[in-house]
């Protein structure tokens, strides 16, 4: 029979293995900067600042305009956005913005058709993401620490699934 002190070493050994493997599938997705589902008790409704302010906006013409994006301390057309009058949906956090378009017969929003905006980035641009499930998109809720940004995503059938984006630029 193993000694306590063996669980105890056996029991650490699976930790950092697994906490390993958690680093090295995390960075791979951090390189791409997309959302990565993680473990629904990884969430927790918190938000900390971006040590900088950081607005979103339009030109005359309505292309989309962050200033300060990166602590850049310019404003700069955000890349992929075109027109900020098309997106009809907004789900803001500290470090990103989340955005959707949604018309009466394409209920892309619901079905988890989204795009983002990482306010950290001194060159902005829309990237699009997909966080649809197995039924339609009843809620986005966003929290964040220092490190990353969660968005929780619960469905209309309440089953809930939770994102992760590092909040590096």
């Amino acid at each position: 029979m193993p000694s306590a002190n063996h669980a105890s070493l056996l029991l650490s050994f699976t930790i950092a293995i697994a906490s390993l493997t958690g680093c090295i599938h995390s960075s791979t997705d951090m390189e791409r900067n997309s959302p990565r589902q993680v473990s629904e008790k990884k969430f927790t409704d918190e938000r900390h600042p971006l040590p900088y302010t950081v607005k979103l906006s339009s030109t005359t013409d309505d292309r989309m305009l962050c200033d300060n994006c990166g602590n850049a301390g310019q404003q700069r057309l955000i890349q992929g956005g075109e027109k900020l009058s098309q997106y009809n949906m907004m789900v803001d956090s500290p470090y990103y913005a989340f955005l959707c378009i949604d018309t009466p017969v394409n209920s892309a929003c619901r079905a988890g058709q989204w795009v983002m905006i990482n306010k950290n980035q001194s060159t902005p641009r829309v990237e699009k993401i997909s966080i649809g499930g197995t039924s339609a998109i009843a809620d986005l809720r966003p929290a964040n620490d220092k490190d990353t940004t969660w968005l929780e995503v619960i469905y209309a059938n309440g089953e809930k699934k939770v994102f992760a984006l590092p909040n590096t630029p």
